[in-house]
């Protein structure tokens, strides 16, 4: 079996969207493997005063699975996200410490939001082996333009994302 610190030692740290997937796959297999995934599930009240022990334990837990977290939150563009966003405050609360993690993380900036969009308007079918992985790709960055956009206007949005599709297949399909 595998020991803890082995085990602890696959949660990545956390860079973003660009891997929350697999940081929060991660953790909470590892938080499974302690039975203490249902502190990031759901607020766990604390036992009754005259539990010490179940009191103790429950306190124990909370800090263990607040520590697993801070572990993978290391990078610099995280914590200042994190600090920004109430850090400290929730900073020994597992649940709401890591809904705080899962918010920052996937919070688009300016400068993600503009590559999103030019990665979008500039996908090229040439760039791919078969049409299926160009729309495959197509469709990934088609949602994730209409999650960051929030286009309320839906011809506006059908528009532009028809935009995107004929500039990504013009060249290729020149004659039809």
């Amino acid at each position: 079996m595998l020991e803890r610190r082995e085990l602890k030692s696959t949660i990545p740290v956390l860079r973003g969207e660009e891997n929350i997937e697999r940081w929060q796959g991660d953790l909470t297999r590892h938080l499974k493997w302690d039975d203490l995934e249902k502190y990031i599930q759901q607020d766990i009240e604390a036992p009754a005063e005259l539990d010490a022990e179940a009191r103790k334990e429950w306190k124990r837990d909370r800090i263990q699975v607040c520590c697993m977290i801070n572990d993978g939150l290391t990078d610099p563009a995280i914590e200042r996200l994190l600090k920004a966003n109430g850090h400290q405050a929730v900073a020994n609360d597992p649940k709401k410490l890591y809904d705080l993690v899962v918010k920052c993380a996937t919070k688009t900036t300016k400068s993600s939001l503009f590559g999103i969009v030019e990665e979008y308007n500039s996908i090229k079918r040439k760039s791919f082996t078969t049409l299926l992985d160009f729309m495959t790709k197509h469709q990934a960055l088609k949602a994730k333009v209409d999650q960051v956009l929030k286009l309320q206007d839906a011809k506006c949005a059908d528009l532009l994302h028809l935009t995107a599709l004929i500039n990504g297949v013009k060249d290729s399909y020149p004659t039809e």
